[in-house]
């Protein structure tokens, strides 16, 4: 429960990236940053991916310092690779499993910067489970 996210199209998002000099690209949605200690160490793209396993307990903490070995351009070519396509994995992993929508409105706790946002794309699961 010490984990915070906020999308990047949110202007506290937007806002901490432009203080802190990161570049992302909130119109492609294919960036991802990991804020830690305060500032003191920013990842981005899989590496931020990777270190979220840290926090995530076994067998992703396992995997992390696994997966972070290796180099960086590969990570990074896989990774965007992944975040151009995922909506179609989603909706391919969805259909074989049977899985639903995910639906967020249960983390909202975890979830800051949305206060900002006019209206909530229904594709950021925070409908309520009655709603849908």
């Amino acid at each position: 429960d010490h984990v915070r996210f906020s999308p990047l199209q949110c202007d506290l998002a937007a806002d901490l990236c432009t203080e802190l000099k990161i570049p992302v690209d909130r119109e492609s949605l294919s960036s991802a940053v990991l804020i830690e200690e305060e500032g003191r160490r920013i990842s981005t793209n899989s590496g931020s991916i990777l270190r979220l396993f840290y926090h995530m307990g076994f067998p992703f903490s396992v995997l992390a310092p696994l997966l972070l070995a290796i180099p960086l351009f590969i990570r990074d070519f896989g990774y965007q690779i992944f975040a151009r396509n995922r909506g179609a994995i989603w909706t391919t992993v969805k259909r074989v499993t049977g899985l639903g929508d995910t639906l967020l409105i249960d983390c909202r706790d975890r979830i800051v910067g949305l206060e900002t946002v006019k209206e909530l794309p229904p594709s950021w699961g925070f409908e309520t489970k009655k709603d849908l």
